[in-house]
């Protein structure tokens, strides 16, 4: 066996529309460090409001599945979605657990997308628009 992900040659895309948007928000200063974090808060904002965005045929790479080298724990979540929404079989289709995960971080990068342009501190107006649990 060679060791190698077979997650390693996944494109990781976004809708083309979005990509601008999002590019505002991650880097020194901003509400997200790197786009696979960005990405990563958009797949879980999509999960939480149990909503997907259709896939637009034009889409922007902005990594491959090699991200996930450093941080494995990401695919153990991607691969428990995807079995929650399609059963064990899709494991088979790494290309299909990201193809389900984009479509949920697509609709949550919009989200951020509409609450964070125009606003003059955009971390406070995410952080104001993503709800907090009661403990």
């Amino acid at each position: 066996m060679s060791g190698m992900s077979p997650y390693a040659s996944v494109e990781l895309t976004m809708p083309a529309d979005l990509h601008p948007k999002i590019t505002q928000f991650f880097g020194p200063g901003k509400p997200m460090g790197r786009m696979i974090d960005a990405w990563w808060l958009g797949l879980c904002i999509g999960v939480k409001h149990g909503e997907q965005r259709k896939r637009s045929d034009e889409v922007r790479k902005f990594a491959d599945g090699t991200i996930f080298a450093s941080d494995d724990w990401r695919l153990v979540h991607l691969e428990l979605l995807a079995v929650a929404e399609k059963g064990e079989v899709i494991l088979a289709q790494p290309r299909e657990v990201i193809r389900l995960a984009s479509s949920y971080a697509d609709y949550g990068l919009e989200w951020v997308a509409e609450r964070c342009l125009g606003a003059n501190e955009p971390i406070l107006a995410l952080l104001s628009a993503i709800e907090v649990p009661p403990a």
